[in-house]
């Protein structure tokens, strides 16, 4: 920076200052953009944005999660309120803007938006008048938070929720809830301006004539996918490959818990307040340095971020307007774009020197800010992990302008303090605001931290500032922190001889599995991919109590050998049963379809009747329906007098084994499962989609991608489309996943194949199954692929007490036949969505669009 520049940005006052570094998060990038944003030609459904698109891939892999709720438009309203005139000026917004009333759906295997025509707003009214003052203000809190973190639902709802509480006669809280995917801060604004505009016009009984917006959000998203191509992608994608070239994707903070397997979202807020004079500090240090509050309160982070983690190499996500265009200005809709900001941290350097590295890393991303972050992911491609967000997991943003004020005509307008939605799209994330008073908030997510622990991070924050912003030649590590001390002492700790322990003195360290005393491992016996057998090592261990405070040691093994066997662990029965697999999963799945099951405990479930003398087939639990679950486990309760063994496969081995053209056929073409509803055959249609209607059946077909016809004598016949070979989500492996065996009609024992095709045609059999392209899957292939499953297939005779988890993606299951009485009872959890796996880059999205309701499975055990 020039010395000329340098002083020009030191003699700006903070409110020019504040405006300065709001245009820079809203600059534009120097690439062509002359043509504009032109509206569409028709009100056909049209492709998401690109940040939409990520939203609605998370709300499919977390259906009913309030994550991207927005909770902050929550005001007190003093004075004589017309809530019919609220009411209608509501409903114009919803009319003029577009994308509060868009939905989304699923055409041809792509999300698409759907915008509902405009109708009336409801505006519900809540009377509290009749509590007490303190009954009053806790019953209101109550409704608030339950509101917040009411989901909406993306296929169907308008994306503006309006509340109104009334506390007195002229007293009433306004809460208006929105979903991210249609709003951001800058949307919050756009309402504001003109629910003031509309509801004085209807006060006065004149409606207020609005200019219409130059396009809508729709047009904005149609535009956006044409023009982020050719040369305009290449200039952003190059610039973001450079800059994140060897970058770490992992920022390890200690945390209090062990990391789930798959993270939750679950969440907290912490607001607090720092001393005023950390701020004016920042302000002035700023001026000095010709660098913004915002780079200030970076640099100062990402030093509070290494106290915690000694990590050189440190990258945090900043959301940034995204509003680049003019055209943008007016329209409501969801913008913000997030910049990945990585700073080295490498070789001990003052927070003044520091402070320029960010200010150059910062100007550099408000350069190139129009690469979308899902499409920064999908270039970079970092290493899947489902436990953690992609590049980043810690969130660093500071409010540099007041958030834009209600005024309603002959009210008094107070906003309110936001409320907590019980989530954290991130780690951690911290909002810091120096407007009036200095204070921010700590989102934290709430499986990885406890309370106490982020107070004292704010003790730290506070304590760090107040030494960097006064001595700013301060070197890196020699700040005295507590985060600091206690890296030390446990790089101590973890160098030491470690003593034996207790499985009761083990709260928040995960055990090493096989290094642990606790337990003992045997491997898979030679020329054997699984299971893993684990053995109790001491007296009295709690599985229960292991396992939770072991998933990521549990998740480590699954995925290396895709089945564990418990044994020896002294589990009285079902509900010991589901405590285990509670605390490895977190939330048990309780919706097994439309067979016939008999719950034992809680989640738990007996496996589906089956004829004792036959066998349960090869399969993937679910694998032909919409979701499946990513674990499935199985307790044995009572073991067979003979027999009733629990065949494992594995599936990433059929890949390796299978015929390499075979393979890529089953991999190109899918498979077609076909099921013919027949009156007194199998279940019945009615039963199976839960409605006697038969356009709701239709409606259920065309929405999850299945054929659908009817016959003769109520009889139906759907057919579906699903992958048959697909990546895993978490390990990216090549396995087979599908259930060819249980639909193949040679599969059948000889006699039954003989009775059933004396009744029907092939095509009209109660289940069936071709390749996706309709051509057969011959007896041929059927034989090859039977003589390899069971040449690859291990099994072991049940012990009662013993518990085998299973991978369901990696792994098949299996059932013998046996003699005698037998109990085996089943737990399922971590549902996994097809359309969810396509975008990780599993099945194809051909595959994905017909992967609806099929028909339902055999569960083995």
């Amino acid at each position: 920076m020039s010395e000329p520049l340098k002083q020009r940005i030191a003699s700006l006052s903070p409110e020019q200052r504040a405006l300065l570094e709001k245009r820079l998060m809203s600059k534009k990038a120097p690439a062509a953009r002359d043509a504009g944003i032109p509206r569409r030609r028709t009100n056909e459904p049209c492709p998401l944005s690109f940040c939409q698109q990520r939203l609605w891939f998370l709300d499919q892999l977390s259906p009913g999660s309030s994550t991207y709720n927005i909770p902050n438009n929550l005001v007190r309203l003093g004075g004589p309120l017309n809530v019919d005139a609220l009411r209608q000026a509501l409903t114009v917004i919803v009319a003029r803007h577009e994308v509060l009333r868009t939905n989304f759906a699923v055409v041809k295997g792509s999300p698409v938006q759907v915008i509902a025509e405009p109708r009336p707003v409801e505006l519900p009214l809540k009377d509290l008048r009749r509590l007490a003052g303190p009954q009053r203000q806790a019953e209101l809190q109550r409704l608030l938070e339950v509101e917040a973190r009411l989901p909406f639902d993306l296929a169907r709802d308008v994306m503006l929720r309006p509340t109104l509480y009334r506390l007195a006669d002229e007293e009433y809280v306004f809460q208006l809830m929105t979903h991210h995917i249609a709003w951001d801060p800058w949307s919050k604004g756009i309402v504001y301006r003109e629910l003031a505009v509309l509801y004085e016009g209807y006060l006065l009984g004149r409606p207020a004539r609005l200019p219409e917006p130059s396009i809508q959000y729709a047009d904005f998203a149609l535009w956006q996918r044409q023009w982020l191509s050719g040369e305009v992608y290449e200039q952003q994608v190059g610039y973001w490959k450079r800059q994140l070239a060897g970058a770490a994707h992992r920022l390890d903070l200690p945390i209090d818990q062990p990391r789930p397997p798959v993270q939750s979202f679950r969440g907290a807020k912490y607001l607090f307040a720092l001393p005023t004079a950390l701020a004016d500090a920042a302000k002035a240090l700023s001026r000095q340095e010709g660098v913004t509050v915002f780079m200030t309160f970076l640099a100062a982070f990402k030093m509070f971020l290494y106290c915690y983690t000694a990590q050189e190499d440190i990258s945090v996500g900043s959301p940034i307007a995204g509003r680049n265009r003019v055209e943008t200005e007016g329209v409501v809709g969801f913008f913000i774009n997030t910049l990945v900001l990585r700073t080295d941290l490498s070789g001990d350097p003052t927070y003044r020197a520091l402070l320029q590295r960010v200010r150059e890393v910062t100007l550099g991303a408000y350069a190139h800010p129009d690469l979308p972050f899902e499409k920064l992911v999908e270039a970079l491609r970092p290493p899947r992990d489902p436990s953690r967000n992609p590049l980043f997991q810690v969130n660093f943003r500071v409010q540099t302008a007041p958030s834009p004020p209600l005024r309603l005509a002959g009210l008094g307008v107070e906003p309110l303090q936001l409320i907590d939605t019980a989530t954290s799209k991130f780690d951690l994330a911290l909002e810091l605001s120096a407007l009036e008073g200095f204070g921010g908030y700590f989102e934290y997510n709430t499986d990885l931290f406890d309370e106490a622990t982020i107070h004292r991070m704010r003790d730290e924050l506070e304590k760090l500032l107040g030494t960097v912003l006064g001595q700013p030649d301060t070197r890196l590590k020699s700040l005295d922190l507590l985060a600091n001390r206690e890296r030390s002492q446990r790089l101590m700790e973890q160098t030491a001889t470690p003593k034996p322990r207790g499985l009761r003195d083990i709260r928040r360290k995960a055990v090493n599995v096989t290094a642990s005393e606790m337990l003992k491992a045997e491997l898979p016996a030679a020329g054997q991919t699984l299971p893993l057998l684990l053995q109790p090592a001491v007296e009295n261990v709690d599985l229960v109590e292991w396992a939770g405070h072991n998933r990521d040691a549990i998740e480590a093994h699954l995925q290396k050998y895709g089945a564990i066997l418990f044994r020896g662990f002294n589990l009285a029965g079902p509900a010991d049963f589901e405590k285990v697999m509670t605390a490895i999963c977190g939330q048990l799945y309780e919706e097994y379809g439309d067979l016939p099951r008999e719950g034992v405990a809680g989640k738990i479930y007996q496996s589906t009747w089956y004829p004792a003398d036959k066998a349960i087939l090869f399969h993937n639990e679910s694998s032909h329906m919409a979701r499946w679950p990513m674990k499935i486990a199985f307790f044995c309760v009572k073991a067979a007098e003979r027999g009733g063994e629990t065949p494992l496969l594995d599936c990433r081995e059929v890949c390796r084994r299978l015929d390499p053209d075979l393979l890529e056929e089953f991999a190109k073409k899918g498979v077609m499962y076909i099921r013919n509803f027949s009156p007194g055959l199998d279940v019945s249609w009615q039963k199976f989609f839960h409605t006697d209607d038969r356009a709701t059946v239709e409606e259920a077909c065309h929405k999850s991608g299945m054929t659908c016809a009817w016959r003769a004598n109520d009889s139906l016949r759907v057919g579906q489309v699903c992958p048959a070979v697909v990546n895993h989500p978490k390990t990216g492996e090549r396995v087979f996943f599908n259930q060819v065996q249980l639909h193949h009609v040679s599969c059948l024992d000889a006699a039954t194949r003989t009775s059933l095709l004396s009744l029907f045609k092939e095509d009209e059999l109660p289940r069936s199954v071709s390749f996706g392209d309709g051509t057969p899957i011959s007896d041929t292939v059927m034989k090859r692929l039977n003589e390899l499953y069971w040449k690859t297939s291990v099994a072991a005779p049940w012990h009662e007490g013993d518990l085998i988890l299973l991978d369901n993606m990696m792994t098949a299951h299996a059932r013998n036949p046996f003699v005698g009485e037998r109990k085996i009872v089943v737990a399922m959890g971590e549902m996994m969505d097809a359309r969810a796996l396509a975008e990780l880059g599993g099945p194809s999205p051909q595959a994905a669009e017909a992967h609806g309701i099929a028909s339902r499975g055999l569960s083995a055990g």
